[in-house]
């Protein structure tokens, strides 16, 4: 199903459904090439937002600027292996760890439910800096590591920016309604201009999101300090400039995660369902999402119904994603469980499960009482919950604030 135009096939709907894809499917990721996928991702944003307003003024991006991934020395090697990887790949990062908060910042970027699995983690996205002036000229920051990979321009077409860290999101805040077009943090593309309301700059930086594969092919160039290393086998793949020495030294790099992030792709069901079983620790979280991005079997589904009653947030947010890729019968009570869970996350995964079913009787129930809660307690952590809600019926994800 295309994300971009395909409706949902709704459980009695009229005629008149939504054709708004709320979820990413696990099917589609196993079928489509990722860079397909993320070039429609981006795309659907762009028609979400950045086409869903009346432009007052020019793109606020500099001419001439170029996306920057700044990367540590020592993962040059892994780089020509397996191309750039992001933290829920790695399990590493010289910024913010913590995988779930991550995610959750990540499919409100999207503005859709995705997938964890080895092909989910592909998708999402890789950092960079969208930069005013070509890499050499200024140092850029080295806090992620002190070489500069200087992304070809065609590489826009599947990414997105933001005027500040898009980590910095906060349902205390708002993310769509209450910040508006001002939030410095809702998704933009490329082609954007600016919209009513928004006088935001790109002071010190703004921050790129490159969805999908990004390999060696992707970078035009790079700035290597003159005091680092370059491996062979890079700079016979990519064209290599000298900058000043390095400021500090670069994070620690492994790719120790990477490659048993990867290996998990090719495991069988059983080994998978062993491994799952005898988990603790982070990697428990990228072996559930794994399991969630498998096609169902009755294996795997008993053991994502038994995951849906875990303690773990997230662990029962990734299980509803599986076990919805399963019968109706079996699915309709851990949705209806879904929307009663009163973590925000678990929450808007089930709203954006339910699209497909919210014809059924007892689903449009769930959403009405679920609204109405919303409604009366206006509770800040779950305001995120309602902007999926209302989105159900939105003519766009990012209204006009001139309309």
């Amino acid at each position: 199903m295309n994300i971009l135009a395909a409706a949902f096939l709704l459980s009695a709907a009229p005629a008149a459904a939504s054709p708004r894809a709320f979820v990413l499917s696990a099917a589609e990721v196993r079928a489509k090439d990722p860079r397909d996928l993320a070039a429609e991702l981006v795309a659907r944003i762009k028609s979400e937002c950045d086409q869903a307003g009346t432009p007052v003024g020019p793109s606020p991006l500099a001419a001439g600027r170029r996306l920057v991934v700044m990367v540590p020395p020592q993962a040059l090697l892994s780089i020509v292996r397996d191309g750039l990887r992001n933290a829920h790949e790695t399990g590493a990062t010289g910024g913010f760890l913590r995988p779930w908060r991550r995610f959750e910042a990540e499919q409100e970027l999207a503005m859709l439910r995705l997938p964890y699995g080895a092909r989910g983690r592909a998708l999402l996205p890789k950092y960079a800096l969208v930069r005013s002036t070509v890499a050499d000229e200024e140092p850029p920051p080295a806090r992620y590591g002190s070489v500069a990979l200087v992304l070809k321009p065609e590489v826009e077409a599947r990414a997105t920016w933001t005027y500040a860290d898009s980590l910095d999101f906060s349902r205390r805040a708002g993310l769509y309604e209450l910040g508006g077009t001002s939030n410095s943090v809702l998704p933009r593309t490329f082609g954007y201009r600016r919209r009513r309301g928004d006088e935001n700059a790109c002071v010190h930086y703004c921050e790129a999101q490159v969805w999908g594969p990004v390999t060696l092919a992707d970078v035009d160039y790079a700035v290597v300090p003159e005091d680092v290393e370059v491996p062979p086998e890079f700079a016979r793949v990519v064209r290599v400039r000298r900058g000043p020495r390095a400021a500090a030294p670069s994070p620690a790099a492994s790719d120790v995660g990477l490659r048993r992030g990867l290996e998990m792709g090719g495991w069988s069901d059983s080994a998978l369902l062993a491994a799952v079983a005898a988990s603790t620790g982070p990697e428990r979280a990228r072996l559930v999402g794994e399991l969630a991005e498998r096609a169902p079997t009755a294996d795997t589904l008993a053991a994502l119904d038994g995951l849906a009653a875990s303690p773990s947030a997230f662990e029962r947010e990734l299980a509803l994603y599986g076990l919805a890729a399963g019968p109706w019968p079996r699915f309709k009570p851990r949705l209806l469980s879904g929307l009663r869970d009163g973590d925000a996350a678990v929450a808007v995964e089930a709203v954006a499960l339910a699209a497909e079913h919210r014809f059924d009787a007892d689903v449009a129930g769930a959403l009405a009482r679920l609204r109405a809660a919303l409604t009366a307690s206006d509770d800040p952590d779950r305001r995120v919950v309602k902007e999926w809600l209302d989105r159900l019926d939105a003519p766009s994800f990012c209204p006009d604030p001139g309309r």
